[in-house]
């Protein structure tokens, strides 16, 4: 999970608000925990009805492998009693990319593959995504900044199907700030031509992580998540 944090981050608590015209609501509590080497460690989400008691909890763990690559995260369900509902699995290649990603979801398995292309940097321009339970392949299309920021991103869906063969599915566009915080993103669908716009505003504290961003679409506000970061 990429954060961009700056600084040892010992522990986030995000509270993010809806906002429907005037008035927000609670929609989200999430509580990341980070050990002294930066890795992320555990995730407790909260989320649905917040004045409700039965809210539902989702607490996630994660272990990363040698070379701080992420290998495998479980996911539990609290709601009534603590049960693993989800286990991943991860495999990534010399470049430390993933390359093969195995799920089980209440004992249900599948797996999905990825390959990839590199640019003379090794960004990679391309990844295609085929995932076991179908028979269709997706293909991301991928464009940098300079500081080599994804700033254009593009899905694809392809198959043996003449009709399926490279059809467009979405196109996103990602604007940043100097600290490689996403700034605005476009979004353009195969449905419509018009342009999904957000625009994305900071506070920050002294080590320059985000205590509370805005979200607007584009003239109103559509959601604020405020950060209360503890460090080591």
């Amino acid at each position: 999970m990429e954060m961009n944090l700056k600084g040892n981050v010992h522990i986030i608590t995000e509270y993010s608000y809806t906002y429907t015209g005037t008035d927000s609501f609670l929609s989200e509590r999430i509580i990341f925990s980070f050990d002294s080497a930066g890795y992320l460690n555990m995730k407790d989400w909260y989320y649905n009805d917040f004045n409700n008691k039965d809210s539902t909890h989702e607490i996630y763990t994660y272990k990363y492998d040698h070379s701080g690559n992420l290998v495998e995260d479980s996911a539990y369900q609290t709601y009534e009693c603590n049960y693993i509902i989800r286990k991943d699995y991860y495999n990534f290649d010399s470049l430390g990319t993933l390359t093969e990603y195995r799920t089980n979801v209440n004992g249900y398995l599948w797996k999905i593959m990825y390959t990839y292309k590199y640019n003379d940097k090794k960004n990679a321009v391309e990844k295609t995504e085929k995932d076991t339970r179908n028979s269709y392949t997706l293909l991301y299309v991928y464009g940098y900044n300079e500081q080599g920021n994804i700033t254009i991103e593009c899905k694809y869906l392809t198959s043996d199907d003449k009709r399926y063969k490279n059809k467009f599915m979405w196109q996103r566009r990602f604007g940043y700030d100097s600290c490689r915080n996403i700034i605005y993103k476009k979004e353009y669908f195969t449905d419509s031509t018009k342009c999904i716009h957000y625009i994305y505003k900071y506070k920050f504290d002294n080590s320059r992580n985000w205590v509370k961003k805005t979200t607007y679409d584009p003239d109103s506000i559509s959601s604020v998540t405020v950060r209360l970061i503890e460090y080591f």
